[in-house]
């Protein structure tokens, strides 16, 4: 799972904070009575005439309506915070009302608008000096172009946000984009990158004691390491994510990680626990109501029943997942109407504003026939002259006009071609730059477990070998200088002695044969 990035809250010079306080204290027991934050807002609106106070509120109602997922009328807020913002010339609201679009643009699948609408909150964001909102639109546009499986693209602007929130030590949301770089490799199936910034990711949560969300990235571990088929380490994440997200209570993440723990006790055949972890995985999602979790489980079911030979259960399953994928196939469908709803009535603010313009333009053109009418005839003489001196002058700077057109198209073209060419140099030292830490990485590794089997030669040298040297070196003193000693006994302890020495040169000799190997 990816992480979005909540916006910054707005804020306001005193004046302003003071007036919208009054205005939603005036709201409160109204919106008490009634229990609806919504009408409050809409009261609170009428009652204020401040351009940036009302492109909060009307932000805020985008909000209400986004959470309750009407995405028409959370938009159609968005456009009037916007709109007021405008008005305002407030470009930091301006940049929160893009995103909050392009948001909304990203959840009905028009992913052209999603992406445009970030691009133009990126520009607000930078005219207001705002960081933060930058990263925020780049950390969107990643996700955007991941859902239609530009990695590429998606990659890039992941980095751009990451780069943003290192430079101002933002670690919390540096944890939301390395998860996201991390899901972005899952995605390729570049497994070892995908780890790798998982595990900065769990680093960081480790250190703020963000335990919801290392939780959350241990079951992306858990699932990468299934994906690798190494379903040992795939266990050991899984379940630790699992006893913090039961300890905090966290019924959301536990869907999912429940889920992969079912898979892998299926892959196991270890099917009455698959059948446990998988019923636990649906319980969750149909309390919480998340739809394509219940699909999943249910076809999750279906195939461990299957497995054990029971189809009636799995008939009855595989039917629930049938039902379930019709209801998101439905709920699909009312996205594609809720699209052209929005299409439909973005045409419609055009079509009124070319309506508005045309009007606009006749009139000018009305007013500008009656002066012509009135002045025609004093001025003809002057509008001769005028004509003429125009024409010329038209026609000489027409000429410059074009070798200066001319003239920019060369430089245009050379500055776009140096710029291809860092982008193409940046793009390889940032792909250097990581491949090289993975193999320090792994290098690092390998000299820890060459220092071990030194220190083990070392031992096997100082300890064991010299040992039965020293016997043998006795033995053989002893029969020098003692005569009557029993030859045979001592020969005997000699060649005990010579057997363990031999054991031990082959022990050291393996563990030579292993560092060669490394």
């Amino acid at each position: 799972m990816y992480f979005r990035i909540p916006e910054k809250t707005l804020v306001l010079n005193k004046k302003i904070v003071f007036a919208l306080a009054v205005c939603l204290s005036a709201c409160y027991t109204l919106s008490a009575q009634k229990n609806s934050r919504i009408d409050s807002l809409l009261k609170a609106v009428k009652k204020t005439s401040h351009d940036t106070s009302q492109g909060m509120l009307y932000e805020a109602l985008s909000y209400e309506y986004l959470a309750q997922d009407k995405l028409t009328q959370a938009m159609q807020f968005a456009r009037q915070s916007l709109s007021a913002y405008q008005k305002a010339r407030h470009s930091r609201g301006m940049g929160v009302a893009l995103n909050r679009m392009a948001n909304i643009y990203d959840k009905i699948g028009n992913y052209e608008k999603s992406i445009e609408s970030y691009v133009r909150a990126s520009i607000h964001a930078k005219e207001s000096k705002n960081e933060y909102l930058v990263a925020y639109a780049f950390n969107g546009l990643g996700i955007v172009y991941m859902e239609q499986k530009d990695f590429g693209r998606s990659l890039a602007n992941y980095r751009k946000a990451l780069q943003i929130y290192e430079k101002a030590g933002e670690k919390s949301k540096r944890g939301n984009v390395l998860n996201n770089i991390g899901e972005n490799y899952l995605g390729q199936m570049k497994y070892d990158s995908a780890l790798f910034y998982f595990e900065k990711a769990k680093n960081i949560w480790y250190q703020l004691k963000e335990e919801r969300w290392m939780a959350s990235t241990m079951t992306n571990i858990g699932t990468t390491f299934a994906k690798q088929g190494k379903t040992n380490a795939a266990f050991g994440y899984l379940t630790q994510a699992l006893r913090i997200q039961e300890r905090l209570g966290e019924d959301l993440d536990k869907i999912y990680t429940f889920y992969g723990i079912a898979t892998l006790y299926l892959r196991d055949s270890n099917y009455p626990l698959a059948n446990v972890n998988a019923q636990k995985s649906m319980m969750l999602a149909k309390k919480l109501n998340i739809k394509i979790m219940i699909r999943d489980a249910a076809k999750l079911m279906a195939d461990i029943n299957v497995a054990q030979g029971n189809f009636r259960l799995a008939y009855i399953y595989q039917r629930t997942f049938i039902a379930y994928q019709d209801s998101l196939i439905n709920q699909e469908k009312i996205r594609s109407i809720n699209r052209l709803q929005l299409l439909r009535q973005e045409a419609e603010n055009e079509t009124l504003r070319k309506q508005n313009v045309v009007k606009e333009t006749e009139l000018n053109k009305s007013l500008a026939e009656n002066r012509w009418q009135s002045t025609l005839v004093a001025a003809i003489a002057v509008a001769l002259v005028l004509t003429s001196l125009y024409a010329l002058f038209f026609f000489l700077g027409r000429q410059k006009q074009k070798k200066l057109n001319a003239l920019l198209s060369e430089k245009n073209l050379e500055i776009e071609k140096i710029a291809a060419d860092l982008r193409h140099a940046h793009a390889e030292v940032m792909t250097l730059s990581e491949g090289l830490e993975i193999k320090v990485f792994e290098r690092t590794k390998r000299l820890e477990i060459q220092n071990l089997q030194m220190r083990k030669y070392a031992f096997y040298n100082a300890h064991k070998l010299r040992g039965p040297l020293a016997r043998i070196l006795g033995l053989a003193y002893i029969m020098q200088i003692d005569e009557n000693a029993d030859t045979i006994d001592l020969m005997k302890k000699i060649e005990i002695s010579a057997a363990e020495m031999d054991d031990v040169v082959r022990e050291i000799n393996e563990i030579l044969t292993q560092k060669t190997e490394l």
